[in-house]
């Protein structure tokens, strides 16, 4: 089966965990993961598929005590539609759910392989740059919390709480994001995305921030 018609049977198989895992999610990181591989020509492109397809395919939610089951549950059921579909070797069905389990570092599972490296990176890039703005404040309107803090918006004098304020989580954990990447192609794309996402928390500023009388306009 070639990459275009596997995909095409996986995306009718995925499930859309609310706004933030839906097929977009899905699609986007297949995106980066082959954006990653145009940098390591051997890693499996077929694990690669199907492992950013259904890496979400049972997804636990954070605040859930089985969250660090989540992933290993995944993988389980990923491997029970491979063997289901047939065509895969069972070297290729381990390398999928390994890719799969190890992708969520609260399974506290490492990324052995590279096609793992490389799901585990596009993964995460899809929290960072423009996305990763719309997917933060998408959940922060399903919680409930607060845009900023009207006192400190950048937490300039206090802890960063992301529990009560969106963009309090960029600082708080994405923006470590790019240090914890396995490849050096995800570490260059993460540090571009958060150059942008520091330029948003800057017009953020210019826009919520005291007036001096003499800026430009916003």
């Amino acid at each position: 089966m070639d990459l275009q018609t596997l995909q095409s049977h996986l995306m009718g198989l995925v499930r859309t965990h609310g706004c933030l895992r839906d097929i977009s999610h899905f699609n986007r990181v297949w995106r980066n993961a082959q954006l990653i591989a145009e940098d390591y020509p051997e890693a499996d492109r077929m694990v690669l598929l199907v492992a950013s397809y259904l890496h979400d395919i049972d997804f636990t939610p954070k605040d859930s005590p089985l969250r660090p089951q989540g992933s290993r549950i995944a993988a389980k059921k990923t491997v029970k539609i491979l063997e289901e579909m047939g065509g895969f070797s069972k070297s290729a069905i381990s390398s999928v759910a390994h890719a799969i389990e190890a992708h969520n570092p609260s399974a506290g599972i490492s990324a052995e392989t590279l096609e793992a490296k490389i799901i585990q990176d596009a993964d995460r890039l899809d929290m960072l740059g423009a996305m990763g703005i719309i997917r933060n404040f998408m959940y922060a309107g399903r919680v409930g919390n607060r845009a900023y803090c009207e006192e400190d918006p950048l937490a300039k004098n206090r802890d960063p709480d992301e529990t009560l304020f969106a963009i309090d989580h960029y600082p708080q954990k994405l923006f470590g994001l790019a240090n914890m990447m396995n490849t050096q192609k995800a570490h260059e794309i993460a540090e571009n995305r958060i150059n942008f996402m520091h330029g948003f928390l800057a017009q953020i500023m210019r826009e919520v921030g005291p007036l001096d009388g003499d800026g430009p306009p916003v």
